[in-house]
This record gives C-alpha cells, sequence and structure tokens, in this order.
C-alpha cells in the first residue's frame, strides 16, 4: 500500500494497475497482490479503480490523496525516489526500439504532413486538435502513430478495441477522456450499431470536450457518412 501511494501520477491523476506489477515482483503472485491491496484501498474509499478495454486504472479520492501525502512525508517506508517520481499514469510506451516522435518515423509522409499540421494548429490557436481517422490495412502502425500522437500532445492514451467494449466501458473511457487524453478507438467497422449511435453522440464536435479523438478502420467504406463526419481529417496510411 505504501508503494501504491508512494507512486506519483498525471493531472488527471490515473494510474496504470499493470505499472504496479514490477514493483511487487512481477508473476502471478506480483498481480494478485496487486489487486489485493487496491481492493483494500478501494473499499477503504481510498481509491476509485476503473477497466478500460481490459485494463485496470486508479486514482485516489480525496481523502486517499490527504493519506498519500502523509506516507510520502514517512521517512521510515524509506520509498526509493525513481518510485516517488515514476511516470505511472496511462501512457503509451513504444516497443523498444520504435519511434517516440513523428519526425523520426519512418515513411509515412502524407499522415506525418497531415497530422503535424493539426498539431501545429493546436498549438498556435489553443484549441483540441482536430479529430482524426486513420484507415489502412492491419499492421501498418495506426496504434502505433496515435500513441506517438498523445507523446508528443502530453496526454494519457486510452485504446479501445470498437469489436470488444462493451457501452459502459465506452462511456466510461468518455467520461475519462473529457479531462484531456488521446481516445485511439481501434476496428471502427467492427462496432455494433449501439456503439456507432453512442459515438455519433458522445463525438458531437460541440460537446467533445478536451479530448482528441482518433479512429482506426480497415475499411472506412463500412462507415456511415454521419460517422465519418465525427472524423473532419481522414488519414491514409
Amino acid at each position: 500500500m505504501a508503494l501504491v501511494f508512494g507512486l506519483s501520477s498525471n493531472d488527471q491523476g490515473w494510474i496504470s494497475e499493470e505499472s504496479l506489477v514490477p514493483l511487487a515482483g512481477g508473476g502471478p503472485s506480483a498481480r494478485r497482490c496487486v489487486n489485493d491491496s487496491l481492493s483494500a484501498l478501494e473499499n477503504g474509499g481510498l481509491i476509485e479503480r476503473r477497466r478500460l478495454g481490459g485494463r485496470g486504472i486508479y486514482r485516489r479520492t480525496e481523502l486517499g490523496s490527504i493519506a498519500a501525502h502523509e506516507v510520502t512525508l514517512m521517512d521510515r517506508l524509506r520509498i526509493p525516489k525513481s518510485i516517488l517520481e515514476a511516470e505511472t499514469m496511462v501512457q503509451w510506451e513504444p516497443e523498444p526500439g520504435a519511434p517516440r516522435k513523428l519526425e523520426n518515423l519512418v515513411g509515412q509522409e502524407t499522415a506525418k504532413y497531415l497530422i503535424g499540421k493539426n498539431l501545429a494548429w493546436s498549438r498556435s490557436s489553443g484549441e483540441v486538435p482536430a479529430s482524426m481517422l486513420f484507415y489502412g490495412p492491419s499492421g501498418i502502425g495506426k496504434t502505433m502513430i496515435a500513441g506517438i500522437i498523445s507523446l508528443e500532445l502530453e496526454m494519457p492514451f486510452i485504446s479501445l478495441s470498437m469489436a470488444e467494449v462493451s457501452y459502459p466501458e465506452l462511456i466510461d473511457a468518455m467520461e475519462l477522456a473529457q479531462e484531456g487524453a488521446v481516445l485511439f478507438l481501434d476496428e471502427l467497422q467492427a462496432a455494433s450499431k449501439r456503439i456507432k449511435d453512442a459515438l455519433l453522440v458522445q463525438l458531437d464536435p460541440s460537446s467533445r470536450g478536451s479530448f482528441v479523438a482518433i479512429g482506426a478502420t480497415t475499411d472506412p467504406g463500412a462507415l456511415s457518412q454521419p460517422l465519418r463526419r465525427r472524423f473532419p481529417l481522414e488519414i491514409p496510411l
């Protein structure tokens, strides 16, 4: 529990549960230990937990933030500085050797140009970047590029597979994204009608809030025109 409270988080406060597993020693027993600790904290009203796309995240409640501050001041716990300063939020991490910036991405010149213009406009105007729709064959790098965008914007990365997400998970993700995030909606063509209808409402430009929506599909022709219009910038890969 001391490790849980000793970890830092981003401005929104969400921390990846998976990031705690290596600190607990790794492996199945560590996962059980982390889950038991988080369950105890949740039962005590110190944290709230969510699941997004099968991944667990949590953040401290107001009471938990007070307790966390007290814990980090207790020298006898001897929490390593590297842990206290760790970036444990829900952030995208590239595979070893993969690029972390658009400028280092090999190929995809058209995509880099269009995305770069969108991000530059966002920085100069102070507005959230326009929603984007990536389309192209499987394995072309849609998730990687969306992740790089989240690093460029210094925003959390929330990734959902539209083929698997439930309606409650989608609504939870939208609620979290409102606090500022890159929301990656993969396999849009495979979404159920209910999910697609919900996206029409949630991605309405008048109520989109502060998140960046990035859709991805292998078959843009399978998407309705109203849904495609929710992504004004279409980017071929």
